[in-house]
């Protein structure tokens, strides 16, 4: 199964919100045998919130290397690599250690009372 990022998303892969909707579509595409081909063809701006509300969100459920021979990522530019990278690391780490996983929710609970 092929998911054009464009189509769902637009070309600016920038929100959390916007990383959801695209969630929504993957976790269900994730569940058949087919690995899932995610391409990124079109899309302009990519920002870490967007991946930590789509790819790095699956690390609920899968592993890195599970999400590797689930998935293809194609047409992602290198600037954006790098991004998911780290976005792929700090959400390993969100939910692998539950005391990392407390620290983050309790600062993020704290933001949203100031906002």
């Amino acid at each position: 199964m092929k998911l054009n990022v464009t189509n769902i998303t637009g070309e600016l892969c920038m929100t959390y919100e916007d990383g959801e909707a695209l969630l929504n579509k993957l976790r269900p595409a994730l569940i058949g045998s087919e690995p899932v081909e995610l391409d990124f063809v079109g899309t302009r701006v990519h920002m870490s919130p967007y991946f930590n509300g789509s790819i790095a969100a699956l690390l609920k459920d899968y592993s890195r290397e599970e999400l590797r021979s689930k998935m293809k990522i194609l047409n992602l530019p290198q600037h954006a690599v790098e991004t998911l990278a780290r976005s792929l690391e700090v959400g390993e780490k969100y939910f692998s250690d539950p005391v990392y996983q407390r620290a983050v929710d309790s600062v993020m609970e704290q933001h949203a009372v100031e906002a």
